[in-house]
């Protein structure tokens, strides 16, 4: 039983990293709670809380933790214990799933309008990996006739391939340079956008892999670095338990390791954007 269940917890890891790593880990959040709630129509026994329960611990397991998700379902499953019986309660619970999905929608929303006082005119602005609150800031400033310009770091062809799709069909100007030619284009760099997976109690931020060389190098030269996040990204936990997965790979005769995300230090972060607007760092952590 218990090979089987770690069999079985190792499929959900790689398809949570796999599907983060192509639509980000908000568009998981959502099609998640989506799923949930498609779950909760089908279950046709009593022990409603327990399949829930089992649902939660397994994705409080995956490599590397979603943590606005594993908050999210952990605030669903509070209120379903909460219940003094399981009279009514999965149609209660669609309710909740419903309500969850609205809020968490409406963060993002708030957060990428937020986010559009980040853009100046003339901007030439360095994105790394796709985010929706990104995507969705860029896309605004563009509606509302700001002059900026993007600078994309090229990474996965399919990753790099979607942003550049949007890019293009909002009619922003944009370059694509490889990760490690940006300190050929600092000088013309304004700014660096990006998002984040999580924000962790000792000051870590959780994101793309190889933003943390990006974040360096603009660093280094004194590039202003914002980064946007909602308030259900933030954890008390530690980095060490975010569950960064790491691989080995081979390339030839050479074998090396691989993470799945980024480490960047919150101390290199210039600004933060959350759903209530440029925010002092560091923040309250919510769990």
């Amino acid at each position: 039983m218990g090979d089987t269940m770690s069999k079985d917890q190792e499929i959900l890891n790689t398809l949570f990293r796999e599907f983060e790593d192509l639509y980000g880990a908000t568009h998981t959040t959502i099609l998640s709670l989506k799923s949930l709630y498609k779950a909760i129509t089908q279950l046709k026994n009593s022990n409603t809380i327990d399949q829930i329960r089992i649902f939660v611990e397994s994705i409080e397991r995956t490599e590397p933790k979603n943590v606005p998700l594993i908050r999210l379902l952990q605030e669903i499953l509070a209120y379903a214990e909460s219940q003094p019986s399981e009279n009514m309660l999965q149609k209660k619970l669609l309710r909740v799933v419903k309500q969850k999905i609205r809020l968490f929608r409406s963060m993002l929303a708030d957060t990428s309008r937020n986010g559009m006082s980040a853009i100046e005119k003339g901007d030439h602005i360095v994105i790394h990996s796709v985010s929706y609150s990104i995507i969705g800031i860029l896309i605004k400033a563009k509606q509302e006739g700001m002059q900026f310009s993007v600078l994309v770091l090229k990474q996965d062809p399919i990753k790099t391939g979607e942003l550049i799709t949007v890019l293009e069909k909002q009619k922003i100007p944009f370059v694509v340079a490889a990760e490690y030619d940006l300190p050929q284009h600092v000088a013309r760099v304004t700014k660096m956008f990006f998002g984040a997976l999580s924000v962790t109690g000792d000051g870590s931020v959780i994101t793309g892999a190889g933003t943390s060389s990006v974040a360096s190098v603009c660093h280094e030269h004194n590039i202003p670095i914002y980064l946007f996040a909602n308030s259900y990204k933030f954890t008390k936990g530690k980095t060490r338990a975010q569950n960064i997965h790491a691989k080995s790979k081979n390339q030839g005769s050479i074998d090396f390791k691989v993470h799945s995300h980024s480490c960047v230090p919150m101390d290199l972060v210039t600004f933060l954007y959350t759903e209530e607007g440029r925010t002092e760092k560091p923040i309250s952590h919510q769990d």
